[in-house]
């Protein structure tokens, strides 16, 4: 490829190859990016920036190389040496909701039908809902690059970036399953004279606690980046910063499941109570932590212009 056309809105990323990559020229469009994700050598023999390309001018960038901006991990600079963001982590997998308790049997008389066999039988409570699974931790963020930068005649205000990665965001975590609902008592019957009451509810089943989020990934520290260019004119340069990478964001934690709604008691039984809802963290996830920070993890060299003492 002899020339890069980078538009603004867009991040042309580089990651597919370890080996020198080298075109002629470099036209870049205020608010566009260049993005280099792997261990390599970028030259070119010029590397312009403009506030706006000329009417008409078109990318020649492949489409899965050239990202939105959105995309970048670090939008406000002109060239980015960083590697890409872990993706962050899937949900975790909700408790179970408890199992309804059974209902109690009626009441029943003797065979001769004037005595109480038994009175009606109590309903079952209804099963505790199962917590939900905890987040799970997001992907430390890679180390830095070592990439050397050979940006030849440079024209505009270029920035550069080292940087450690990203941290993965933490996975969100499951919420508890709701509790089971408790049986109903069973029924009241008249044996003749008597009467036999009917059996007491069952309790519902409390609601499984919601799991914790999982801690966002910790941030990687930059590696050493080498730049060298010669500006076109007096007021043409190029400025760097290195940093490490941001830490990943936690996880959301998980709701606390529903109670479980008491059965309905025979006549003469007693009432159940229902189940009391899972409890829901209230500590947030922690977000993972960033990467050391280096100072001296770019270096910057302004060459002569060729001829010139």
């Amino acid at each position: 490829m002899s020339d890069i056309v980078i538009p603004s809105g867009s991040s042309y990323l580089i990651s597919q190859t370890d080996q020198p990559v080298t075109v002629d020229s470099v036209t870049l469009e205020a608010g566009g990016q260049l993005w280099i994700s792997i261990l390599t050598t970028f030259s070119c023999n010029s590397f312009t920036k403009v506030a706006q390309l000329p009417a008409g001018s078109s990318t020649n960038l492949p489409a899965d190389t050239l990202l939105p901006l959105s995309a970048s991990p670090w939008p406000d600079y002109d060239i980015v040496v960083a590697p890409q963001t872990p993706a962050a982590k899937p949900r975790a997998a909700d408790g179970a909701n408890g199992q309804n308790g059974s209902n109690g049997d009626g009441a029943k008389c003797d065979s001769a039908g004037g005595a109480i066999s038994h009175y009606g039988r109590g309903g079952t409570a209804g099963a505790p809902g199962e917590p939900g699974q905890a987040g799970y931790v997001g992907d430390a963020g890679l180390s830095g690059l070592n990439v050397v930068l050979h940006l030849g005649r440079v024209s505009g205000a270029v920035s550069v970036i080292s940087a450690g990665g990203n941290g993965g965001d933490g996975g969100a975590a499951g919420n508890g399953g709701n509790g089971g609902n408790g049986g109903n008592g069973g029924g009241a019957k008249h044996c003749g004279a008597m009467y036999a009451h009917g059996g007491s509810a069952g309790d519902g089943g409390n609601g499984g606690a919601g799991g914790q989020g999982g801690k966002g990934g910790n941030g990687g520290q930059p590696q050493l980046v080498t730049v060298d260019y010669t500006p076109a004119t007096a007021s043409d340069n190029v400025v760097g910063q290195s940093t490490g990478g941001n830490g990943g964001i936690g996880g959301a934690n998980g709701t606390g499941g529903a109670g479980g709604a008491a059965g309905s008691p025979g006549d003469g039984g007693s009432a159940g109570s229902p189940g009391s809802a899972g409890s829901t963290p209230t500590t947030p996830a922690a977000n993972g932590v960033p990467g050391n920070q280096f100072s001296h993890a770019i270096i910057i060299t302004a060459l002569p212009a060729s001829g010139s003492d």
